[in-house]
């Protein structure tokens, strides 16, 4: 659902497994998804409705944000590698 609503989504969904795997491990973005998702199924619209969900919503992304220029995919784009 993250990675659907992320601007990087067609790279960052390949990296799903391990996306889940890093987040599950961050104590930060662990209990932050774990609040979010406690209140039941969540869009990316739902996010954006919730002022009291701005800032997880913002977290989140940022974390996504993170592992994306930290992917080769990135790199290639960024330093105009082929």
């Amino acid at each position: 659902m993250l990675i659907a609503a992320s601007p990087y989504r067609r790279v960052l969904s390949r990296y799903e497994q391990d996306i889940d795997r890093i987040a599950a491990g961050h104590h930060q973005i662990s209990q932050t998804m774990a609040k979010v998702y406690r209140k039941g199924p969540v869009s990316p619209r739902s996010f954006r409705a919730d002022p009291r969900m701005k800032e997880q919503f913002s977290l989140l992304q940022d974390f996504l944000e993170f592992i994306y220029f930290s992917t080769p995919e990135a790199y290639k784009g960024i330093s105009g590698e082929r």
